[in-house]
Order: C-alpha cells, then structure tokens, then sequence
C-alpha cells in the first residue's frame, strides 16, 4: 500500500488485507488487473473496491442469511400443516370407529376396525418421527444461521486493524449510554484520544510501522481498561473509551493511568532490534450531564483533548480545567 500511494484508512486496509489473504477472487482479480495495466489508485478507486468487494459481501451475506432463515420456516410450516392434516385423519378414523362400534357389529368388522387402526396408528406415529427429525435439523440450520449473523454483527461493528470497536460501534455506544442515562440518571464518562505527533512518525518510519503503533496503542487502551468500559478506535491515530457508571475523577484517573502506561514504554521492531522510541497520547475528558445531547459531550471532549495537545501534549485534561488555560 505503501508503495502504490494508498492511505492507511480503515477502508483501504479492509480492501488490501483481503488481497493478502487471497480468498476474495473477484477483489484479486481486479487489483492484479490495475496492477498489471500499471494503473493508479486513486480514493475513488479505493472507495469503489471496498464499495464492491468488501462492504458487498456482509450485505450479500445477510441476503444468504435471510433467505435461509425464509426456507426453514417455510419448511417447518409445511411439516406442521402435514402433521395436522395426519393428525385431523386419525380423529376422523377414530369418530368412524366409535360410530361402527355404537352399531353393535360382527366380530369379522371389529377385526377390519382393529386393523385399520393399527395401520392408521403406524402412520400417526411415522408422520411424528419425520417431524421430530426435521425439528432437529431445523434446530442445527437456526444454530449455524445465528452463529453467521453473530459473525455479521461483529464484523461490521469492528475495526480491522485494531480489532477495537469501530467509527459505527462509538456511535450506537453513545447512543446507547446517553439512552440509559435519560432513564436512570447513572453517569458515564467519555475519553477522546489522540496519539502524538503520528503523521511525523509515519512520515519517518512508515505507514506499516504506523500500523504496528496503532495496534500497540490499541491493545494498551484494552488492557488498561475493566468491566463494561467500551474502547473505540474513532479514526485514523484517534480513539475513544467510554467508562459507564464512572464520575468525572474517577475518568481522570482511568486517563492518567493509560497514558502513563504507553508513554513508559520503549518500542522496538524485535525483527531488526530497532528503536522507535516512546510513543505518547494525549487525553480529552468529559462527564455527561442533563444538558447533553451526545454531540455536546464528545464537543467538550473533543475540546479538553485540544487543550492537552495544545499545553504540550502527552497529558491529559479533563473538561473542568479549560476555563483555567
């Protein structure tokens, strides 16, 4: 990607990872083919590749899903019509007989009755084993079938690079945490971070190397978090960490601690033992209050994370402090 010009973007990585691995032919295909006519890769491209091959296939994925899901219950309706239209003949075998029966008949009729029965009960019982094993056939599709969706959602809720949750994930957790707190008033807090100084370390070492440092800070942001708190990888060197039931101090310290813990790190590439030096982040902090809307509260993070780059960065600031810089 590097060297065709491409931007580290999660949409291009999504595309090219998936040329690496080899197992979208129709994305191979049509790369090689630029690759082959020595064609550039412009964003529109690049958009148009992950438009086609990437995005396209969750959608055509979820298709498949719901058309299976269509056939199973299609199916099971049949069998329960089919076992009903038996069962509905057996009670009218059984009322033909009660009616013979009440007639006072010879036993050369109670034995034809008796052996209509038998046969008519074989049958009954047939029709339940046949439903018995479509209901666990039909169990083990609805499994497999829950299994791909569960796959789909968290695929499409995920940032490939990092594995953290994505731009779509941030949105619908804030959405989430800002309905719960109309309702019960239990706070949350939201941490808006920046890696410093990125562009100039990838313009040094490299967007590959950037990449490694993305997925570094990434997994520390993981680590240095607990419980239900929620990391995001908000784009490009920028992230996010909601921390539920958590007050405006105790968000302080969460920061503090996570930024402590990268910039005490010195980073290494292991295969060429060569150093990269610190790596440090700068924090915005925010709580939400009765005022917010969701867009308020990211504002006033987003504003606190200004102010630590612009006092120096490899800080953190809370929102309570920006009436004091």
């Amino acid at each position: 990607m590097s060297s065709l010009g491409i931007p580290i973007t999660p949409e291009n990585y999504a595309v090219w990872y998936e040329y690496s691995v080899g197992t979208t032919l129709a994305l191979n295909k049509a790369i090689d083919h630029r690759l082959n006519q020595g064609e550039s890769f412009d964003p529109k491209i690049n958009h148009q590749l992950y438009v086609t091959h990437i995005a396209s296939q969750c959608t055509q994925a979820l298709e498949t899903a719901q058309e299976e899901t269509w056939h199973v219950i299609q199916n099971l309706l049949y069998k329960i019509k089919h076992m009903s239209t038996g069962t509905e003949k057996f009670s009218h075998v059984l009322d033909n007989c009660q009616g013979t029966l009440a007639d006072k008949p010879d036993i050369s009729i109670i034995s034809d009755l008796i052996t209509n029965l038998i046969e008519e009960t074989r049958e009954i019982k047939q029709t339940n084993k046949e439903m018995e094993a479509s209901l666990s056939t039909m169990n083990r599709v609805v499994d497999s079938l829950r299994s791909d969706m569960k796959s789909l959602s968290s695929i499409a809720m995920t940032d490939q690079l990092t594995g953290l949750s994505n731009r779509r994930s941030f949105d619908k957790t804030l959405q989430d945490l800002m309905t719960d707190y109309t309702q019960t008033h239990k706070p949350f807090s939201l941490l808006m971070i920046d890696i410093d100084h990125f562009k100039q370390f990838n313009d040094t070492h490299g967007h590959s190397i950037g990449d490694k440092v993305l997925a570094y800070v990434a997994s520390a942001l993981r680590d240095g978090v607990k419980g239900d708190d929620v990391v995001a990888r908000y784009g490009g060197e920028e992230f996010a960490i909601f921390l539920p039931d958590t007050h405006y101090d105790g968000a302080l310290a969460v920061g503090e601690h996570v930024r402590k813990k990268i910039a005490q790190k010195r980073l290494t590439l292991s295969a060429r033992q060569k150093n990269l030096g610190k790596v440090t982040i700068s924090i915005g902090v925010a709580v939400v209050n009765a005022e917010d809307d969701g867009f308020s509260l990211m504002e006033r993070a987003d504003k606190s994370l200004y102010q630590a780059k612009h006092n120096g960065r490899n800080q953190v600031v809370g929102e309570r402090q920006l009436g004091a810089n």
